[in-house]
């Protein structure tokens, strides 16, 4: 796809939107500096052989092979220029700059856009430099690696050892933004000043936060390693169906796909990118201390107390190679000491398909064909006949047109579309296989605790009706957390859950009710849904006649982990657990 600016305007109007042009492209430009957007677009390699092809045709192919997007404005640049190239896996800045070495084009990356520009522009392309620190508020000392970034662009860099910075700033007003781990986020005002100092004050409650690792808890500000927290205030703010929804948009470098979003329908889950060509990519899975194989959506979202996760090569420590793609620890709810709490949720949400296309009616399919039918035979007659006039065409093919619509000729159409016709009757099959899809959600928890024990117990409904009709998946979960300390060295508790579950899908999809003709019902005999309502070269299933077929999938899973803890000191203790996990 090209981005182009047309150039029509008035000549006011046209000095400003230049420079408003320039400033957008100096921003662009200035980007050198700038975070990688994309690292496996910027490194694509691209094969071409052309002779003699215009620049537009060499962007087009370029584009087509990557994920790269050119911006150029077309009164600049002379895309009809004729370009001869012979490239074999070259990368795209190589390829590009044989091209233009030639032009008067130069050429800019800027994470996944290219941006085309006359060499005369260049210099317009100049902004200023600023230098600053960024030191500690409190102690004066300088803060190594924080993030220094233009607001409103993805103009930035990082602070060296010295807490020392330089960056190229296109604007002589701009908003400099300063931020590092453990630090709240400081704005200053650049007005073309030479040198800033910008001080950060420590954020104590970051720094104080308790999290999950693998060999217990720890504080935010003790951890090396790389890890992000969902606690279950987060989880409330966006409803989730399973826990791998409920960490998408959540944590920064986790990758939520969710397929094809079907009711019950499943979810990947990406870390960091994909580990592996050959092999899965999916996390390892930790309940309360417990590895889960397999997908958790037995899980019920309203369970969970948080999620912490574990992203780099420091987990492999705890879970050894198995954790190459990152480990996701979920931690339960469970009753807490001095307190009973009686809670119901319920979340109802309804979904519905937008930007369907127009379906053509019966009579509108109708008059298409007719209309192909009389071009056809009156194409010889043109060609015999190259006298014959415009209006004299027009009289002919709209005689032919209305005797074709009054009798329906049977080389056209079939004994029941002819019906249809006649009948004056049109069915629309996308509206017959689609519906408003509905999502419930219910759960009801009883938690309590005291100084010796303490329970968690929880029932949950789920019932979600997919956009297509004959979709369906209902879930009903049961989890009962108990602990009891026996003595004061000794505790004993379970974590169990249990769920059952019904998925109902359908063998087609939605796009064979988009090429089904509409001059065919849906039910041969308002009972009986037609076999193949369609032309057999077609290769279209009838989809609502799948919707009859019988297509449920059952599921059950039983979940106990029975643990038993022994204090030898405060700081040491033995944790034994005897887990069950059985899936039907």
């Amino acid at each position: 796809m090209k981005n182009y600016l047309s150039g029509e305007y008035f000549d006011l109007t046209k000095k400003l939107l230049l420079k408003m042009r320039m400033t957008f492209l100096s921003l662009m430009i200035t980007a050198s500096s700038l975070f990688a957007s994309n690292v496996n677009s910027q490194d694509a390699k691209i094969s071409l052989n052309l002779h003699d092809k215009s620049l537009f045709e060499v962007i087009d192919l370029i584009e087509k092979q990557t994920e790269y997007l050119f911006v150029y404005d077309k009164n600049d640049i002379d895309i009809d220029t004729k370009i001869s190239v012979i490239a074999n896996n070259l990368s795209v800045a190589d390829v590009l700059s044989n091209i233009l070495k030639r032009t008067d084009v130069i050429f800019a990356k800027v994470g996944t856009n290219i941006i085309l520009l006359p060499k005369d522009n260049i210099s317009v392309l100049q902004g200023s430099k600023v230098k600053g620190n960024v030191v500690d508020a409190s102690t004066n000392e300088p803060i190594v690696g924080a993030n220094i970034v233009i607001e409103g662009s993805t103009i930035g860099t990082i602070t060296d050892i010295n807490g020392r910075f330089s960056l190229d700033i296109p604007t002589t007003e701009a908003v400099i933004i300063a931020s590092f781990i453990g630090y709240n986020t400081e704005k200053i005002i650049y007005t073309g000043q030479n040198s800033v100092e910008i001080r950060l004050i420590p954020d104590i409650t970051k720094l104080e936060e308790i999290v999950v690792i693998g060999y217990g808890i720890a504080k935010r500000k003790d951890i090396t390693g790389s890890i992000s927290s969902v606690s279950s205030e987060k989880l409330k703010e966006t409803p989730a169906i399973s826990l791998n929804q409920a960490m998408q948009g959540k944590t920064a470098g986790v990758q939520v796909n969710l397929g094809d979003n079907a009711p019950g329908g499943g979810v990947s889950v990406s870390i960091r990118g994909v580990g592996s060509i050959t092999q899965a990519s999916d996390p390892i899975y930790v309940v309360d201390g417990v590895i889960m194989e397999g997908t958790l959506n037995h899980i019920n979202v309203n369970d969970i107390e948080s999620i912490d996760i574990l992203k780099d090569a420091s987990a492999a420590a705890i879970y050894g190679s198995r954790a190459a793609n990152g480990v996701v620890l979920v931690t339960t709810k469970r009753g807490k000491e001095g307190t009973s709490n009686v809670s119901f949720l319920m979340r109802t949400s309804v979904q519905s398909v937008d930007n369907l296309p127009e379906m053509l009616t019966a009579q509108e399919l109708a008059n298409i064909r007719i209309e192909g039918n009389v071009n056809a035979q009156l194409d010889n007659l043109w060609r015999n006949n190259p006298s014959m006039t415009i209006g004299e065409y027009s009289t002919q093919f709209n005689k032919l047109k209305k005797e074709y619509m009054a009798q329906l000729p049977q080389t056209m159409f079939s004994e029941t579309e002819r019906n249809t016709l006649l009948a004056g009757e049109s069915y629309n099959w996308l509206d017959e296989i689609t519906q408003t899809g509905l999502v419930q959600d219910y759960t009801v928890a009883f938690s309590s605790g005291n100084e010796k024990s303490n329970y968690y117990i929880s029932a949950n409904y789920y019932n979600h009706k997919g956009l297509i009709i004959g979709s369906e998946h209902k879930r009903i979960n049961l989890r009962i957390n108990m602990e009891h300390q026996l003595k004061e060295w000794l505790k004993i508790g379970v974590n169990s859950n249990f769920t059952h579950g019904k998925t109902e899908s359908i063998g087609e999809s939605v796009v064979n009710g988009l090429g089904m003709n509409p001059m065919y019902p849906f039910f041969i005999d308002g009972v009986r849904p037609l076999s193949v309502p369609f032309y057999t070269s077609a290769g279209l299933n009838n989809p609502v006649l799948s919707q009859k077929i019988d297509n449920d999938f059952t599921s059950r899973r039983y979940s106990i982990n029975t643990y038993l803890i022994v204090n030898f000191t405060k700081d040491l203790f033995l944790k034994s657990n005897i887990v069950a996990d059985v899936k039907q």
